[in-house]
């Protein structure tokens, strides 16, 4: 509870208030003409994380938005997603709650899940929050966990053009994330952050790489480009970082 108090008094009003409602859902089912850089970089980043789980499982989607990926990326029902956003959980509800269901951050409490999900996904918040907030989310992640159980981050990759992330972050969509950003996260940092814990299994991986932006003549045609890329090159470059940790 103390860890939950203290993440919404440092979360900024920008996600509380100021995004509009089913934003992100919205940005990504949008793209009608299949030609949107920012929707192809959010539909990527679920395909690749939806690759790591099984149809099986039971997810916990942290930082879930409004829900798009338990909504549309996963086969199972009985999935939970939070978010800090009280407008955005009220979208997920209203468009997703038949496939998962959805709690905003005030009515959500890590203690009344112990030991109940195989994974725990979470999208795109680890450069929201400062390192203190992100080992104890880490803790909170362990903690509601099966034996086996695993933790899925992404991240942008700060060292890998930085002002190509921030681009495509602030200039593609409507919303500008610049002010927002609290750490910036590299391969090694990540390490740093995760060393104290001691996790026996950790895969960290890059993806998304500059095919994304052919994503103006066609989504299909930039996600086929950029997963030939990404194979070629093992994975060691990418605008994104993905991190799969195994919890004991």
């Amino acid at each position: 509870m103390l860890f939950i108090f203290m993440l919404k008094l440092t979360m900024s009003n920008f996600w509380k208030h100021q995004l509009p409602k089913g934003y992100y859902d919205i940005s990504i089912e949008g793209s009608k003409n299949q030609q949107s850089v920012q929707a192809n970089w959010h539909k990527v980043t679920f395909l690749k994380v939806s690759d790591l789980v099984n149809s099986e499982e039971k997810v916990l989607d942290f930082a879930c938005g409004s829900g798009t990926y338990l909504g549309k990326y996963l086969k199972n029902e009985n999935n939970i997603g939070v978010d800090i956003s009280a407008s955005q959980i009220e979208y997920a509800n209203e468009k997703y709650g038949g496939k998962a269901t959805f709690y905003d951050l005030d009515n959500f409490n890590f203690e009344d899940y112990k030991d109940s999900f195989d994974r725990v996904v979470c999208l795109g918040l680890l450069e929201f929050i400062d390192t203190i907030e992100a080992k104890a989310l880490i803790k909170n992640f362990i903690s509601v966990l099966k034996p086996g159980g695993k933790i899925i981050f992404t991240t942008p990759n700060f060292g890998y053009s930085m002002r190509i992330i921030e681009t495509v972050l602030s200039k593609f969509g409507s919303v500008d994330y610049s002010n927002e950003y609290k750490f910036k996260y590299t391969q090694k940092s990540l390490r740093l952050l995760i060393d104290s814990f001691r996790f026996e299994s950790v895969v960290i991986k890059h993806f998304m790489t500059f095919a994304i932006f052919t994503s103006f003549i066609n989504e299909n045609f930039a996600r086929k480009i950029n997963n030939i890329i990404e194979k070629v090159t093992n994975h060691k470059y990418g605008l994104l970082i993905l991190m799969e940790i195994e919890v004991e």
